[in-house]
């Protein structure tokens, strides 16, 4: 009886030993939020619909956040042809938990075609703007953040009306500076405007390029800008008759006072398409750009280390892709590193690439779409410093994949960054779209009709909760938490042994 009682005494201490550190780990973990759980920051989510159309097709989506972290997107869709509406601009919120139910916002005034519009964010007005063309005009519209669902709370404002406007792109420069690009014209020349007051007022268009034949077009041109906001650099793509106006090349030019005047503009003939440009966090600049339709070279890539003045010879990177899937998406994380994200052709299928940059090289592409056969346009955020929000858009859905503008994210190891104006973490964007099973609520008339616009309310920003980087547990610790727990196994494990 005493031997049992003995015998059961110790083995309790060595079950204590052995399961109090897990114990410890399993409380801390406890503490330390759901995203620790499930390996949630290991890989991309799952690509979720935002569209979740019914008729029609969605296309050119684009993303951008605000202040509070949360998450923006438009795209264009054709549901209201059967009204004899060609397009129409549709928007989803994503407030911290959910996203809301899409809504239509903006129809061009003769209810034609539209092209693909570009959101940005103008913090200093807590405003939304939108670029956008139809009818070869090009229209800037503008609604606070918290209106934006409501159609009748954005203000349209016509662009430079006499030009012929093919495509265009804007870049907002802190604190009030807008700088917008376009081709135009019968000739498709590339132009560029500046606006030092968020839209007011703008400068008269500046010619940057006109093509020396009619054998040439310019189209797609794509802005981005260094620290300051001073430099501005402008890229665009080349079409030549002669190739059945397909890609000819691709132009590079900048300018040092903020569009006034340019450098000259520099060819490169590789039969390359929709480039794009972006700095990194060392201050590299970036050139990436397609390449043709069944090249097995990948993408283009070249660098530039005095901003623009000098540049890398180019350089195929990401072997094995293909196809014009239009321009790559570039963003960079609160530890500097630029992101890049690319449709491609691979396996027989365009699936949506994610790459970054390690500083001499790109990591090998990943696959973010899954078994989806056909993807492209991507558009990226990064919020909170070290979360890629995504989206694109499928442009031949079929049964198994109905809806045509995706989204997805992923968290990087890189810091966080949480201001007091955002109020939460961005961390739950896995969570389902509102009603995504169910079909979409649509008004019964045109988007023109503005009493017919449902509106879903935005979270409001009091009712989050408050994180900050001391709310979440770092990786050393829980690393000495399962070390300490070995130890302590051992330690019983021999206890027990010298017992019996």
């Amino acid at each position: 009886m005493n031997q049992y009682s003995e015998s059961g005494r110790i083995c309790t201490r060595a079950q204590v030993l052995l399961c109090t550190p897990f114990l410890i780990a399993a409380f801390v973990l406890s503490l330390s939020g759901h995203d620790l759980v499930l390996g949630q920051t290991a890989d991309w989510t799952e690509p979720m619909s935002l569209s979740n159309e019914s008729i029609g097709l969605s296309r050119w989506p684009s993303i951008t956040d605000d202040s509070r972290g949360y998450l923006h997107v438009i795209w264009l869709e054709d549901s209201y042809v059967v009204n004899g509406i060609a397009d129409a601009i549709f928007y989803t919120v994503f407030d911290g938990k959910e996203w809301s139910s899409p809504v239509d916002i903006l129809t061009s005034p003769d209810q034609t075609s539209m092209g693909a519009g570009e959101i940005i964010t103008l913090p200093t007005t807590g405003e939304l703007a939108i670029l956008w063309v139809a009818s070869r005009t090009q229209y800037l519209s503008r609604a606070k953040i918290g209106d934006a669902e409501m159609a009748r709370s954005w203000r349209t404002s016509t662009l430079f009306p006499w030009l012929e406007i093919d495509h265009a792109s804007l870049v907002y420069a802190p604190p009030t500076d807008l700088y917008l690009a376009f081709s135009f014209g019968e000739d498709f020349k590339i132009g560029f405007a500046h606006s030092p007051d968020l839209g007011t007022s703008w400068s008269d268009p500046e010619l940057v390029w006109s093509p020396k034949t009619g054998d040439y077009a310019a189209t797609k041109p794509q802005l981005c800008i260094d620290a300051t906001g001073k430099i501005v650099h402008l890229v665009w793509q080349e079409n030549a008759g002669a190739l059945n106006w397909n890609p000819s090349g691709i132009w590079y030019a900048r300018s040092e006072d903020q569009g006034v005047t340019w450098s000259e503009p520099e060819y490169l003939p590789y039969e390359g398409s929709t480039p794009n440009c972006n700095y990194d966090g060392n201050g590299l600049l970036h050139m990436l750009w397609n390449s043709g339709v069944g090249s097995v070279d990948g993408r283009y890539h070249r660098l530039s280390l005095d901003d623009g003045l000098t540049w890398t010879e180019p350089k195929a990177v990401l072997p094995g892709l293909s196809g014009r899937t239009n321009k790559p998406a570039l963003a960079v994380d609160s530890s500097g590193v630029l992101h890049l994200l690319s449709g491609a052709m691979a396996d027989g299928k365009t699936r949506m690439f994610w790459s970054r940059w390690q500083g001499d090289r790109w990591t090998e592409p990943v696959s973010i779409s899954n078994h989806m056969k056909s993807n492209e346009s991507p558009s990226l955020v990064i919020t909170n410093g070290n979360r890629l929000n995504a989206v694109w858009y499928n442009p031949q859905p079929d049964v198994a994949n109905p809806h045509t503008v995706w989204f997805s994210t992923y968290e990087t190891d890189s810091p966080i960054i949480v201001t007091k104006s955002k109020g939460f973490l961005l961390a739950d964007t896995t969570v389902a779209a509102a009603d995504a099973s169910a079909p979409r609520v649509r008004p019964n008339t045109s988007p023109t009709d503005v009493s017919q616009v449902i509106d879903v309310p935005s979270q409001s920003p009091s009712s989050t909760t408050d994180l900050t980087p001391t709310d979440r547990l770092p990786a050393f610790t829980l690393g000495a938490l399962v070390g300490f727990g070995l130890v302590l196994s051992v330690v019983a494990v021999t206890l027990i042994k010298r017992r019996y």
